[in-house]
């Protein structure tokens, strides 16, 4: 089920700004990763390489979480999550 973001939230994740994405490892530990983070449409993207832990996480187990802050003002922020 996709969710719409409201436009505060759409121009925080589509200002140039880092986001922290929380998965879920095989063991059912957390995994965490700095990533840049960007809009596509109405789709949140990320940057990773092919391969990578945190993509073959999202693959296995899509509960995910991004929390993202504006650099210039930390007590602007978002948390977005994916079942």
């Amino acid at each position: 089920m996709a969710a719409s973001l409201n436009d505060a939230v759409r121009k925080l994740v589509d200002d140039p700004n880092y986001a922290v994405l929380g998965t879920i490892n095989p063991d059912g530990s957390p995994q965490t990763s700095l990533v840049w983070i960007g809009l596509d449409g109405d789709d949140v993207v990320i940057s990773t390489a092919a391969g990578r832990r945190k993509e073959r996480n999202i693959g296995r187990d899509p509960r995910v979480s991004l929390s993202v802050w504006d650099r210039a003002d930390p007590e602007r922020y978002a948390e977005i999550r994916g079942l």
